[in-house]
């Protein structure tokens, strides 16, 4: 399941919504004008145009390999908040995003304050940096590159 945070404005901490992408229980949604639930959206255009409408994900987890997620939404220029958990670190910065020490509710919180507390231009800042970052280190012929000179003597 992602969440991801749109911000509309320059009145960041008055204006933003949450859009949820993948199952969520009726009993578990929260009613209230600044949040979206999508479902399951297996179509790749229709995701990935819901995405870029967005400018982070929140992406918690207690246990991750190098989450597909973070990669699609850094690749479409989006902010991360994520748990520090398997590889996300190789992703998820201080200039990419904002790193969770553990997924608990404190900390989510805490970090979805930091994002509405902060400028515009910091937030645009970081979503530069994640596009940048996954067009430096993580394009499959730069991927490949490495592997073979990593490989080969």
């Amino acid at each position: 399941k992602a969440i991801t945070l749109v911000i509309n404005n320059t009145s960041i901490t008055n204006s933003y919504e949450f859009n949820f992408i993948g199952p969520i229980a009726d009993e578990k949604r929260l009613v209230n004008g600044k949040t979206s639930y999508h479902g399951e959206v297996r179509d790749k255009l229709q995701l990935q145009e819901l995405i870029k409408t967005c400018d982070v994900l929140i992406c918690p987890s207690w246990s991750e390999g190098m989450p597909n997620v973070i990669l699609e939404a850094m690749a479409n220029g989006l902010a991360v908040i994520a748990t520090n958990v398997g590889a996300t670190n190789v992703l998820v910065n201080n200039n990419t995003g904002w790193l969770l020490n553990q997924s608990n509710p404190l900390e989510i919180k805490l970090a979805i304050e930091s994002v509405l507390k902060s400028d515009l231009a910091t937030i645009n800042k970081k979503k530069q940096n994640a596009l940048e970052a996954i067009r430096e280190k993580f394009i499959w012929e730069k991927l490949i590159i490495k592997f073979i000179k990593d490989i080969l003597p």
